[in-house]
């Protein structure tokens, strides 16, 4: 066993020396580490969302509508590829039902609490809630899972980790079971951008030069964050993080950048993610209908009535957004925005539907326009002195992921420079 194997074996153990689940992991780690090759993430221990086919395992999407699907018998292409270069299936990690919904709710398999606020029951994002509770607890190196609206990345941000997605079409999507196939992306949360560079680099390697962290960076500041309901302490770590970034030399631009707003807009409008949905759920939904949470069921039958001219404009409109957006984005290497206008929320009231809806609605109001308009994006964590950690979103131009990931470089080492500075004040 590697130094790596040894410790997650005796994390494991002390988590729960006698249970089942934990001797059965022990079990894939020996059987991998003995069998996979060197590579760039040989010691790595990775989770995957639970709509991610992993051989041997039930992808079951979160639901229990899907427990009596058979076990995967192939493993999805980008897991083939992990396991490629070197890196260990370790744990399958929960999900909102069908990857529906961003707040991490799960009424059958339960929901994470977020490790950030350890004496307060706080919600962990999602979709992907496992996926960034597994990472912020150390009990992964990284995680593979998805991104709709912003699945990996509110997640991250608020459970104080990194989540990342390249521009959609980067990474194969063969053996994930979609929400909707026009906006998923394959996501990956991991504790740095450093690893995540690592992780994405590994199944994507570039032919271009490195990029220098030291360069001049430009970033767009969308004026329409103004007018938006975001909360006071997002706002107020947003502009210290903006302050820091002007001191250290990079350059912001405020200015308006309507698809933040519009590109959201117009999915909703045309009801897209709920047709798209629908349109796969349908024959499981006369199946197994009953099995499905309520209001996951409810939103994804909204799909069967909507007319087709609807989603047909909305592709249009976005067409046309997209074209704006990317003049925008020439410009400048990033849009800078907070990745969610709240902190986490506290868990009980959500268990009311209509306030649930509207927390998750206004959720991902920042994440969105990055899928509807199939941008690279990423959520790294700022924790000013004595404050709750928010996420900041950098969002890019289209298969430009090396200067997104190394601008998240030096954002991340200047505010950990900052941070550790204040800590020795």
């Amino acid at each position: 066993m590697s130094t790596e194997t040894v410790s997650t074996a005796s994390c494991l153990h002390r988590i729960d020396a006698a249970s089942s689940e934990a001797a059965l992991a022990l079990t894939v780690i020996d059987r991998q580490a003995s069998t996979r090759t060197a590579g760039p993430l040989a010691g790595w221990n990775l989770s995957i969302k639970a709509n991610i086919d992993v051989a041997g395992w039930v992808s079951h999407a979160g639901s229990a509508a899907f427990l009596q699907r058979p076990a995967a018998t192939h493993d999805a292409a980008l897991v083939q590829q992990l396991r490629q270069q070197g890196a260990t299936i370790l744990a399958q990690s929960n999900m909102t039902e069908f990857a529906y919904g961003a707040l991490g709710l799960n009424h059958h398999f339960g929901t994470p609490r977020n490790p950030r606020y350890p004496h307060e029951e706080r919600v962990p994002g999602g979709s992907s809630s496992g996926a960034a509770v597994s990472v912020a607890l150390g009990f992964s190196d990284a995680a593979l899972c998805t991104d709709t609206s912003g699945s990996a990345r509110i997640p991250a941000a608020f459970c104080g980790v990194v989540g990342f997605i390249p521009t959609k079409g980067l990474l194969p999507e063969d053996g994930i079971f979609p929400l909707s196939p026009s906006f998923d992306v394959p996501g990956f949360i991991a504790p740095n951008v450093t690893r995540c560079a690592q992780l994405f680099n590994a199944l994507h390697p570039t032919t271009q030069s490195a990029i220098p962290s030291s360069q001049p960076w430009t970033l767009l500041v969308p004026t329409e964050l103004d007018s938006l309901n975001l909360d006071d302490d997002v706002v107020q770590q947003f502009h210290a993080a903006c302050n820091a970034l002007e001191q250290a030399g990079a350059t912001l631009v405020k200015a308006s950048f309507p698809a933040l707003i519009t590109a959201g807009a117009t999915a909703a409008e045309g009801g897209m993610i709920s047709a798209e949905a629908y349109s796969i759920h349908q024959r499981w939904l006369e199946n197994y209908g009953e099995q499905y949470d309520p209001l996951i069921r409810q939103r994804i039958t909204a799909g069967a009535t909507l007319p087709a001219w609807r989603y047909a404009h909305a592709r249009q409109q976005l067409h046309e957004q997209t074209r704006a957006a990317l003049h925008q984005l020439a410009h400048v290497d990033a849009v800078l925005t907070p990745t969610c206008p709240m902190l986490a929320p506290a868990l009980a009231p959500l268990h009311d539907s209509e306030h649930y809806l509207a927390t998750n609605r206004r959720s991902f109001l920042l994440t969105e326009f990055a899928n509807r308009l199939n941008l690279p994006s990423l959520s790294l964590p700022y924790t000013p002195v004595n404050t709750h950690s928010i996420g900041l979103l950098l969002t890019a131009k289209p298969h430009n992921e090396p200067r997104l990931l190394a601008l998240a470089q030096w954002i991340e080492t200047l505010l950990l420079a900052k941070e550790q500075h204040h800590d020795c004040d």
